[in-house]
Parts: structure tokens; C-alpha cells; sequence
């Protein structure tokens, strides 16, 4: 029985310094965002993503209209696009770890 004890006290003692790691990890990432919330996050991610559909959609246009030579529409394309997919997979986690 003794044992246990000081089994339980051990694991307590370590239990509280995670915490403690934790909660300096909190205050760190408080400092570093300044302040923003995971709303103000999520909706600034959700500006960006349309930001970089905005300009995919607007690459297509100029690609149909024959003022982009396939290349430069491929290489641009791909890029906005890749874009819009991460902030869009971002902005689904951070929705989901909000549930």
C-alpha cells in the first residue's frame, strides 16, 4: 500500500508540472497572436481563401479571354489554387477542434 502512495504522489507531482508547461505554452501563444481569438483566426483564414479563389477565378477568366499564354496560366493557377485548398484544409481543422 505503501508503494501505491508514493506511486500516486510521483504521478502527481508530474502531473502538475505538465500542467504548468501547459499553461506557460498558453501564455506564449496568447503573447504571440497579440490578442486574436480563434474567431478573429478563422475569419481573417476565410478572407485569405477567398482571397486566393478570387484570383484563381479571375486567372481562368483572363486564360479564356486569350490574354494568358498556358504556361504562365498553368504555373500562376496552380499556385492560387494550392493556396485557396491549404487555407481552406486549415480553416476546416480549426472548425473541427472548435466542436
Amino acid at each position: 500500500l505503501g508503494g501505491l502512495h508514493a506511486e500516486v504522489q510521483v504521478l502527481q507531482a508530474e502531473l502538475k508540472d505538465k500542467i504548468r508547461e501547459f499553461e506557460e505554452y498558453k501564455d506564449r501563444e496568447s503573447a504571440a497572436l497579440g490578442g486574436i481569438g480563434s474567431r478573429e483566426i478563422m475569419e481573417m483564414l476565410e478572407n485569405a481563401k477567398n482571397d486566393a479563389e478570387g484570383a484563381s477565378e479571375s486567372m481562368s477568366q483572363q486564360f479564356v479571354d486569350g490574354d494568358v499564354k498556358l504556361a504562365a496560366f498553368a504555373k500562376e493557377y496552380m499556385k492560387e489554387r494550392t493556396k485557396y485548398h491549404e487555407r481552406a484544409a486549415k480553416l476546416e481543422r480549426l472548425r473541427r477542434q472548435q466542436m
